[in-house]
């Protein structure tokens, strides 16, 4: 059975096909990331595959859908499961975070020349066990950032963009268990911010969204929210900060399967104070991925739908329809990514069924 990458462009504003491309790896298992580069010219797509442990990392020309390069990766000959993907401001080069296998997995980071997609330089947290789930660049592009866990604790570091280390800063939880699962940096450079999970006195996991100092390491702010069942049966949260840099935005899915209510909350960029929160309707399934438009109004999540909301006040903007053919029974990885200026929204979803694959998606907004 062949399997394969299926990208496809459509108008945001009408659902009308721009373009679609397809690409086939080998042996499929999930998609990981998409991002867009910041003139908006290249979508990047990665994905774990069955063949050998390892995965694909796509560019694609945003206009057309045409494929400009396609690199295969399996670092130093061991297996690496990718979770994030960023590009730097400059778009020369692009960041993967995810986990590098030897007789343990190992927070990793790994650079590549977005030109070519040859590898540039490998990082690896050592000494205990852990996963890199997101990786964020900061606005001068002169630092990586990366979250996930390491051991028990939830690991945030930055890299210099030669692959230095600045710092690493580890969140040890009270109760026990916690991992970072997305990361942004602030537009003014000061500050990264984290969703999270963290373990409660009930053994359970609240979401937990953090703020440290992008110089530094030291933690700013960390707000907890929505006891709710074990680590591995929840979706992951979304988090974006608004243009301006003084609001920070996550999506907090309150239920395993999909099609399941979320809340989307809004803090104070600077103290952690809660802004507003809405809950989104249950049929809209449970998000994958937040961003927001370079004006700062409008912010879209991905999953079984693609949704835009109004930034002020959290309101739905437009839906796409539920589509049955990605929900697969389960927990959907779907995931997004907006072009520099905005008006472009790409969206990639895990087709199951007969035929494994991928179908990636492109909106004007």
């Amino acid at each position: 059975m062949k399997t394969h990458f299926a990208t496809v462009a459509y108008r945001a504003a009408t659902g009308a096909r721009l373009w679609a491309s397809t690409y086939q790896p080998g042996g499929y298992l999930r998609p990981a990331a998409l991002t867009v580069s910041p003139d908006g010219a290249r979508v990047y797509v990665t994905a774990d595959t069955i063949s050998a442990g390892h995965g694909g990392l796509v560019a694609y020309d945003a206009r057309t859908g045409r494929q400009l390069w396609a690199s295969r990766y399996l670092p130093n000959g061991r297996e690496f499961a990718v979770s994030g993907l960023a590009v730097s401001p400059d778009g020369t080069t692009v960041y993967l975070a995810g986990s590098l296998f030897h007789l343990q997995s190992e927070f990793a980071v790994v650079a590549y020349a977005a030109a070519t997609g040859g590898e540039r330089w490998l990082r690896y947290f050592t000494g205990k066990r852990g996963d890199a789930e997101s990786v964020a660049v900061s606005p001068d592009g002169k630092t990586v950032y990366a979250t996930g866990s390491a051991g028990s604790s939830a690991l945030t570091v930055a890299y210099r963009a030669a692959g230095t280390l600045r710092w690493a800063a580890l969140y040890k939880d009270p109760y026990g268990l916690s991992a970072g699962f997305q990361i942004v940096a602030a537009p003014g450079g000061g500050a990264v911010y984290i969703a999270g999970k963290a373990e409660n006195n009930n053994g359970h996991f609240d979401d937990a969204t953090f703020a440290y100092r992008a110089a530094t390491g030291n933690r700013m702010w960390l707000d907890r929210r929505y006891a709710r069942m074990p680590l591995g049966l929840l979706p992951e949260p979304g988090i974006a900060v608004t243009p301006g840099g003084d609001t920070v935005i996550v999506t907090v899915p309150l239920g395993q399967w999909r099609p399941a209510p979320y809340e989307i909350a809004a803090y104070s960029a600077g103290t952690g104070r809660t802004r507003w929160a809405r809950l989104a309707p249950a049929t809209y399934g449970n998000p994958s991925g937040l961003v927001i438009s370079p004006h700062g109004d409008m912010m879209f999540t991905g999953g079984n739908r693609t949704t835009a909301y109004s930034v002020a006040d959290g309101g739905v903007l437009w839906t796409t329809g539920y589509d049955r053919a990605f929900s697969g029974g389960g927990l959907v990885p779907g995931i997004i990514g907006l072009g520099g200026d905005g008006t472009r929204l790409f969206a990639a979803r895990d087709k199951t069924g007969p035929r494994w694959g991928i179908t990636i998606v492109a909106y004007q907004t």
